[in-house]
């Protein structure tokens, strides 16, 4: 079953009543786009891809440092913004080999650079124990 299919259907159907949502075309849903505001504060719906970088590959660094934009990892990363602005805290769950310590890494980077802080990686897995 394709549960983000599913929860589009579904969104579109309960919340037609004072929502227009945009039909580009079959292949966009709700998650591919988010409720921007304008200068007088007016939203409209963009489209997450709008706001993804192009990938400019610097030779300098190593395989494990780069990263990649996605419309997935630019959508995290605008989450977590959010979530760490309002003093929350973050957790990234799911299976090995997602991304989760890169994505991290990357928001981590850019406190380092922006705001003077300092970060430390410690590598920890299944295996990892406290003694």
């Amino acid at each position: 079953m394709d549960h983000k299919a599913n929860f589009a259907k579904n969104w579109k159907l309960q919340y037609t009543k004072g929502i227009t949502f945009p039909t580009k075309d079959d292949t966009t849903s709700v998650f591919d786009y988010y409720v921007e505001l304008d200068e007088s504060g007016q939203p409209s719906w963009a489209l997450w891809v709008d706001k993804v970088r192009p990938y400019i590959h610097d030779p300098d660094l190593s395989v494990k440092q780069i990263h990649v934009e996605t419309v997935d990892s630019y959508r995290l990363h605008y989450l977590m913004e959010k979530l760490i602005s309002a003093g929350h805290p973050v957790l990234l769950a799911g299976a090995a080999g997602l991304g989760k310590s890169v994505l991290l890494k990357s928001k981590l980077n850019q406190f380092v650079e922006k705001q003077n802080y300092l970060s430390a990686t410690i590598a920890m897995n299944y295996y990892t124990t406290s003694a």
